[in-house]
């Protein structure tokens, strides 16, 4: 006799089978579809960027963009932005100014409002960048600036504009601070610099932190936006025998300047110019006419900043990565564009949200190491974060000379008259 519990067992198991012979069985058909559905649709986050890709900037335009392409490759290639249970891959619409920051205004506007785009990668400089916040305040979407370096364009009020580059105050102790190392010290300079905002504005910070550390300044002019000849300022500078020349402008004018230089026999004991010497356009066009050259810079890859890992790895590991995909050294230009990628999206990964005033927020409040060196921003939206390198021109070749923790060579002082080289 069997057991009520064991009999009441049975029951069940038959009524199991018999449910399951009267259900509907799955055709192969349908079985492959339910293996087949289609995953969710990828999110792309979409980033706008005016750049100065034709016209007289157009060699800063291409290095801000390669450096924007190298952290869009990179991070894609990672797996895109993780968002909550989200993932982002990166998009950039590129549109050209043509060098004009009247049109780089105008491309801004248009990159919000048709192409929609979340945030936005700023213009060349602090002068079109200055610009272009008006527009990107008024629509409250972040902005993000690698190549700004003036402190009044962050004084503004502006709430979603962020920089990169720490000021030129830091620049010119930096480069004073190099120039006053030999013994004997330089006792004059004279300063040439471009009628630009950036240019005008570090050639000032200069002038000011000379003349605070015991440098007389002998010479200080201007010269206009696309200039042809500086024979005239050179000459000038020349009759005042100064012991540095400071040059401001841009690599096109810097290269202007260094070879009238060498026609006009003038002989500084030391050449200090902004960014342009690391451009390899600099060297390429000059030869051995750019030794002894010295440029003040915001990063070179003889910095030992990492991220730990997060991306790049460490500033050498990211002048390899940019040289073997672009065939040429990293400067600080494109450094600090692959930077604001990085900002842009360690923020969204704080923030778990694409919203750009939360990601604002985000930014606002981000202390970060980088490969790019520390981050964090003060109130006006600077970078306050790393300090400065310092460069020169030796045998066609560039050479870290400050700061000591980064040097890979000594300071060339002073530097041979044009007629003994």
């Amino acid at each position: 006799m069997w057991h009520p519990v064991a009999r009441r067992l049975v029951l069940l198991a038959g009524l199991t089978l018999a449910v399951a012979a009267c259900a509907p069985t799955a055709s192969p058909q349908q079985g492959a579809a339910a293996q087949q559905q289609p995953p969710a649709a990828e999110k792309t986050l979409l980033i706008g960027a005016a750049l100065p890709i034709t016209g007289a900037l157009a060699p800063e335009g291409k290095f801000q963009k390669d450096g924007y392409d190298l952290w869009k490759e990179t991070i894609n290639a990672k797996g895109g932005i993780k968002v909550g249970n989200d993932t982002y891959k990166v998009d950039i619409v590129y549109l050209d100014y043509k060098s004009d920051t009247s049109t780089a205004v105008r491309l801004a506007e248009k990159l919000i409002t048709e192409d929609k785009v979340q945030f936005l990668f700023a213009p060349f400089g602090s002068g079109a960048t200055a610009a272009v916040s008006a527009v990107n305040e008024k629509y409250e979407i972040p902005m993000l600036a690698p190549t700004t370096a003036t402190e009044e364009v962050y004084e503004k009020g502006n709430r979603y504009l962020f920089g990169l580059l720490v000021g030129n105050r830091v620049f010119a102790q930096g480069a004073v601070d190099l120039l006053l190392q030999p013994d004997p010290k330089p006792r004059t300079m004279a300063i040439i610099a471009r009628n630009d905002l950036f240019p005008t504005a570090v050639a000032k910070a200069v002038d000011a932190e000379a003349r605070a550390r015991g440098l007389e300044i002998v010479y200080f002019e201007q010269y206009a936006i696309d200039s042809t000849d500086l024979s005239s300022p050179l000459l000038a500078a020349k009759a005042k025998t100064p012991d540095v020349i400071f040059g401001t402008g841009f690599v096109n004018d810097l290269i202007l300047m260094t070879k009238q230089a060498k026609e006009q026999r003038v002989n500084p004991r030391a050449f200090l110019q902004t960014a342009g010497p690391e451009q390899p356009a600099f060297i390429e066009n000059l030869k051995a006419d750019a030794n002894y050259v010295i440029t003040a810079t915001w990063w070179a890859p003889e910095a030992t900043y990492t991220d730990q890992g997060l991306l790049f790895g460490s500033a050498a590991d990211y002048a390899r990565r940019f040289q073997d995909r672009y065939g040429y050294r990293a400067s600080y230009t494109s450094a600090a564009s692959s930077a604001c990628g990085f900002v842009l999206q360690t923020a969204i990964e704080k923030a778990g949200s694409v919203d750009p005033k939360q990601v604002r927020d985000a930014i606002a409040s981000l202390e970060v190491q980088s490969f790019f060196g520390p981050i964090k921003f003060n109130q006006g939206g600077q970078n306050i974060g790393p300090g400065i390198a310092i460069l020169q021109v030796q045998d066609q070749k560039l050479v870290a000379i400050a700061p000591r923790e980064a040097a890979t060579g000594e300071f060339v002082y002073p530097m041979p008259e044009w007629e003994k080289r």
